[in-house]
């Protein structure tokens, strides 16, 4: 326990007196609405003490949203952040990301079943969605990815679909709120060098 201390005491250090920290290195933030973020990078983090992070060589950012039971792993060569020092419940503590070098999200979030006749919960599922592009961008006050270039997008919802769910295309808009209200999407997909492709394979209802 005093080695964990110890421990934790030196990356709080770290942070508030160094701009840059060489790599490989992990730090992890926790904030007080629940979110934690995990960051980590093979070469070095710059802008420590800042809320402003440069994350270089196998940069990852991991955010854990306890609330709503979320969690977002974004993967690339290099990662920027905006961190929101004191978010609200309910808001993220990641403002913007911006992933470069062959950036990949990987999304899970917790998701209600309820039974269409009378409207009672029946049961819950894990939906996992990975997205790839040549460039992501997240917004986290409005809770929307934008992903461009070579879009390919893989959802594994086990209440709708017999098999993961693929969609490809030249870009795409994600809606990443932990809330959506109804009749919001989940993803708009659009192509300018041709048709989008879309392949499901619906959950049987027998």
């Amino acid at each position: 326990m005093k080695t964990n201390r110890l421990a934790t005491l030196a990356i709080a250090f770290a942070l508030i007196s160094s701009s840059a920290i060489a790599g490989p290195v992990t730090a992890t933030l926790k904030f007080a609405n629940g979110n934690t973020v995990v960051i980590s990078a093979a070469d070095k983090i710059e802008g420590m003490g800042s809320s402003r992070l440069v994350i270089k060589g196998n940069a990852r950012v991991k955010l854990f949203d306890k609330t709503a039971g979320t969690q977002m792993n974004s993967e690339a060569d290099t990662i920027t952040v905006l961190l929101s020092p004191n978010p609200s419940p309910g808001q993220s503590a990641v403002k913007s990301a911006e992933l470069i070098g062959s950036p990949k999200v990987t999304y899970t979030a917790p998701k209600i079943i309820k039974d269409e006749k009378t409207g009672q919960i029946s049961g819950r599922v894990t939906v996992t969605t990975v997205a790839t592009a040549d460039s992501i961008t997240y917004d986290g006050v409005k809770g929307i990815a934008v992903l461009t270039g070579q879009v390919k997008i893989i959802q594994d919802d086990p209440s709708m679909y017999a098999e993961p769910a693929e969609v490809t295309g030249d870009k795409a808009t994600w809606n990443l709120r932990p809330s959506p209200e109804s009749g919001d999407y989940d993803f708009k997909i659009e192509s300018t060098t041709g048709p989008g492709r879309i392949e499901v394979v619906p959950k049987s209802s027998l």
